[in-house]
């Protein structure tokens, strides 16, 4: 019989390892994908500031177009890997609970191993709902897809400074 309950521990503990190198797979990949792309926005943004004044407005609709599909995509590749990550983060509660590392003194003396605010609450409040790793990488992603959309219509009112124009002229001349 006890025999059973360690078999059973030690297959709890695997799943949770698994689960703990799952959980960062996936902070990691929505990271890395994040930064991908704001990256690509960026070089899109200081393109438009650069080249923008000369285009039309066909040409900056299809370029707004574009970012708010590419946007949409992202927007759902990203809530696509946090649901994952959700899912997997209450199985590693579940198994921790099972693993009694909740309980009061069932390690340690008057105390538990987690605390009970580790906890995944129902009734969390607005602030405890939207912090985190994903809604960082969500204001990140939208700050960036909004500015490079601001960067489409407005970049016509961005003037080239005179001289930069000429020393630009200069320097194309003298490569020819």
């Amino acid at each position: 019989m006890k025999s059973d309950k360690k078999h059973k521990e030690g297959i709890l503990l695997e799943i949770l390892k698994e689960k703990y190198l799952s959980a960062h797979e996936m902070r990691n990949r929505s990271l890395h994908f994040t930064l991908w792309v704001s990256g690509f926005l960026i070089i899109v943004i200081a393109w438009l500031f650069l080249h923008g004044n000369c285009l039309n407005i066909f040409q900056k609709a299809l370029i707004t177009l574009f970012l708010l599909v590419t946007g949409s995509i992202t927007f759902l590749f990203i809530k696509d890997i946090h649901k994952g990550f959700n899912n997997n983060k209450k199985i590693m509660e579940k198994i921790e609970k099972a693993l009694g590392l909740f309980k009061k003194s069932y390690f340690l003396k008057n105390e538990s191993i987690y605390p009970d605010d580790y906890l995944s609450k129902e009734n969390k409040t607005i602030m405890e709902k939207i912090k985190g790793h994903f809604f960082t990488l969500y204001v990140i992603l939208f700050s960036v897809f909004l500015l490079a959309i601001f960067a489409t219509w407005t970049s016509k009112y961005i003037e080239p400074k005179e001289e930069n124009v000429k020393n630009y002229n200069n320097t194309q001349i003298t490569n020819n």
